[in-house]
């Protein structure tokens, strides 16, 4: 009888570790190197965080902005810690940039000429090479030569080619925030990692459950596309392939 209740307990105690061992849904905890890097690559790429250079001054009004989007995640002492971590370590991305001037003009270059016609969402749907933004930029010149100065051509073209990616994963964020965590609570979506079929899967029911209660679509199909490719840059996890 003995001998039973010992195998008993050994074989409940190497099922539990072995349960333990199991993937988890949410993060596992663990003490990031930098605090940037764990709360601001949950909405942005860090690539697109470090993107564009700013001045100390604009880093904490950045910080500031983001912060308004959802306190709960970045508190006020976080937002200060992480400002800090910017100055003091990534120096490169801090300091007057007279450059920026270039990337406003385009932007608004671009603004000007290409939506009168389309979104910005159905503008950069999905990520081009510097052919296919050529190809597009030149389409449209045809197609509404009156909007197009032949000088404006070589700068809308360089500008999408270098901020196309940028602009987009922009988009995408703000839809996340005023489409996903207007409804949940920080921690619902921002500690949770998921397969691209998975956050595909979880969109779909928003969408679905969104019809039925609003009797609207709360995602349009372009918007379901850029808001799934970034949560699976920031929150994804590789699918496993059966051999």
């Amino acid at each position: 009888m003995m001998g039973f209740l010992i195998f008993l307990l050994l074989s409940v105690f190497f099922f539990s570790q072995g349960y333990a061992q199991e993937p988890e849904t949410y993060f596992r905890y663990k003490e990031p190197q930098f605090l940037y890097e764990e709360k601001c690559s949950k909405c942005h790429t860090l690539e697109r965080v470090f993107a564009e250079p700013k001045t100390e001054d604009e880093w904490r009004i950045c910080v500031s902005l983001m912060r308004k989007k959802n306190k709960f995640w970045i508190t006020e002492k976080e937002g200060k810690r992480i400002v800090d971590e910017i100055i003091g370590i990534r120096k490169d991305r801090v300091g007057p940039f007279p450059q920026k001037k270039k990337y406003e003009d385009a932007q608004l270059l671009f603004i000007d000429r290409c939506t009168k016609c389309h979104t910005v969402i159905r503008i950069l749907n999905k990520d081009r090479t510097r052919e296919e933004w050529e190809e597009t930029v030149l389409r449209m010149r045809d197609n509404a030569p009156e909007l197009f100065l032949e000088e404006d051509i070589p700068t809308l073209i360089e500008y999408l080619v270098e901020r196309g990616r940028i602009m987009r994963d922009d988009v995408a964020a703000q839809m996340m925030v005023e489409k996903c965590i207007i409804c949940h609570e920080y921690d619902r979506i921002l500690l949770v990692q998921k397969s691209k079929e998975d956050w595909a899967k979880c969109i779909t029911d928003m969408r679905t459950e969104a019809r039925e209660r609003l009797k609207k679509d709360w995602f349009t199909r372009d918007e379901f596309k850029l808001i799934i490719d970034l949560l699976v840059k920031t929150q994804g996890i590789e699918e496993s392939h059966s051999p």
